[in-house]
């Protein structure tokens, strides 16, 4: 798109080009979706950019002949990451779901897929209503499935996948193939001196990770460490591993095959992958 595009001006750059792009891909049996994201996009001030966005896309496929459309629209707005979510889950969904529903009204007919975690709608909803919110909205969902054991993987894929057989929709498992470090997870417990505090700003929580240990006070909660343990990136993604991917896809499709709602498996990472 125009990087300069705001609100209802936006338009897909160098058309002509995308749209040749888009011909030979068609005629090599491969179907192209745009790809966007960014976890600010439920702010306010972002909505109406990619609205446009939106409808830009739909406008794009409008004016091209079928060999030279988009296959659809795949939105990735991990709206968790935004600083606040954790203090009212429940209100930064709906204003996620609210703009997935505006992005669905500008973008018309064209196939919309959203991206969520394998723990999506967790923190404070119900996954079943989240996944009752986004039904109407979207026609594929690709659920973030990163971890490398087999029967996790089924697991986790589980709910999406009843769900969208019994809604009439369509999910896609993502896994992770890219580089990641290991890293470490730690165990806090409230004490009477520690390096962690819980501080109230305004109306804000925020927790701050000390150097040196401080005594709990009137104004701030203290947390100890009290334990943690290495957690080994090979628990997350295949990155080096070509034939333990193969086996984990197959995995799956042996898991789903009998499902019309499973659409496959999408891999992370392979522009980084070395082999």
């Amino acid at each position: 798109l125009d990087e300069a595009c705001t609100g209802q001006a936006c338009a897909v750059a160098d058309a002509a080009q995308l749209a040749a792009f888009l011909r030979l891909a068609a005629a090599s049996g491969v179907r192209v979706w745009a790809v966007a994201g960014d976890p600010r996009a439920v702010l306010p001030e972002e909505r109406a950019a990619w609205i446009g966005r939106a409808a830009a896309y739909r406008q794009f496929n409008l004016a091209q002949p079928p060999a030279a459309r988009l296959a659809g629209v795949q939105y990735d707005i991990e709206a968790y990451l935004v600083p606040g979510y954790g203090e009212d889950p429940a209100g930064w969904n709906q204003r996620y779901v609210d703009l997935l529903r505006r992005l669905r009204e500008a973008g018309g007919s064209m196939a919309m897929d959203v991206v969520v975690p394998w723990w999506f709608g967790r923190g404070g909803d119900s996954p079943a209503e989240l996944l009752t919110a986004l039904q109407p909205l979207v026609d594929i969902l690709t659920v973030m499935d990163y971890r490398t054991d087999g029967d996790q993987l089924v697991q986790a894929a589980v709910p999406f996948v009843a769900w969208a057989q019994h809604g009439g929709r369509q999910v896609r498992i993502a896994l992770e193939s890219g580089p990641l470090p290991d890293l470490e997870a730690r165990r806090y417990e409230a004490a009477e001196q520690g390096e962690l505090l819980l501080l109230e700003l305004g109306n804000q929580a925020v927790y701050a990770l000390l150097a040196t240990p401080l005594a709990a006070g009137p104004r701030a909660q203290v947390f100890a460490r009290r334990g943690g343990h290495l957690v080994k990136a090979a628990q997350t993604t295949f990155a080096g591993r070509p034939e333990a991917l193969r086996l984990a896809v197959l995995h799956l499709e042996d898991a789903f095959a009998a499902t019309r709602a499973f659409a496959g498996v999408a891999i992370h990472g392979l522009d980084q992958a070395w082999y």
